[in-house]
């Protein structure tokens, strides 16, 4: 329970980025296993600390993404804060249960959580082989959580994005205009948030059937900067359902960066 609470303060008053992103992965992929294992097996002998850390490790991996299901369903949805609680609480839960159940085992037969002997893995009494798995296990552990950590921190290409959107008149992803008239004016509410983590220059050019109907920007917005507002369009010749495609652009590259589309009838 001190670790979880020594975390807890770490994460979200620590200044220093890499450290706070370490100790969230070991929030994440160590504590709520370790409780599970620690409420199982409350006796030495069942587990030394290796497997339990392992073991720990394993079911980590495996009821996290469970929890964060059931935190998306809840009132709460799923944020920052929800997720920590969530952790915490089933943590404290299951290590208020290992404490329990280490009551009803006798003090000699207790896990005391000797980790010089466990980490070792009684070095002195043990095989060569056994003695290996083990440290290339500590290895993979450890390599593993700072793996995660890593690329966390530094983030990458599929971490970075943009999203584009295209709203009705109610404020809604529904309720577009869709009867235009050749020559006549007709707007249509667009957003952008910038998520790629570097100030970004956005242009949007609206095309009904590839031939460009009308042009919006160029803008830069700041990483997290978001931006509503309106791109008229003007048909150029009548048809009935009729691709209006919204494309956006980026940095001034010519390539497509994104696309809205919707279908219109363009009326005389």
């Amino acid at each position: 329970m001190l670790v979880n609470v020594l975390l807890l303060v770490f994460i979200y008053l620590a200044s220093f980025e890499p450290l706070r992103v370490g100790l969230g992965v070991l929030l994440v992929l160590l504590l709520p296993g370790y409780g599970v294992v620690s409420a199982m097996f409350p006796a030495r002998g069942n587990l030394d600390g290796v497997e339990r850390i392992a073991v720990g490790f394993g079911l980590s991996l495996a009821l996290v993404p469970l929890l964060g299901v059931a935190i998306h369903f809840s009132s709460w949805g799923l944020n920052l804060t929800s997720i920590v609680l969530m952790l915490t609480v089933w943590t404290f839960v299951f290590i208020g249960i290992a404490l329990w159940r280490r009551r009803t085992v006798r003090v000699a037969q207790r896990f005391n959580g000797d980790w010089t002997s466990a980490w070792l893995g009684r070095a002195t009494t043990l095989r060569p082989i056994d003695l290996a798995v083990r440290v290339v296990l500590i290895l993979l552990i450890v390599g593993g959580a700072g793996f995660i950590a890593w690329r966390v921190q530094s983030g990458g290409e599929s971490s970075r994005f943009t999203e584009f959107y295209i709203l009705g008149a109610t404020g809604t992803i529904e309720d577009y205009p869709t009867t235009l008239r050749v020559g006549k004016e007709q707007s249509y509410n667009v957003g952008i948030i910038n998520r790629e983590m570097a100030p970004i220059e956005y242009t949007m050019r609206a095309y009904i059937d590839n031939t460009m109907a009308g042009s919006l920007g160029p803008m830069v917005l700041d990483d997290g900067e978001d931006w509503e507002g309106r791109i008229v369009v003007v048909p150029l010749a009548d048809g009935i359902n009729k691709r209006l495609e919204i494309r956006l652009f980026r940095d001034n590259s010519s390539d497509i960066y994104q696309t809205v589309n919707i279908f219109v009838d363009v009326l005389q």
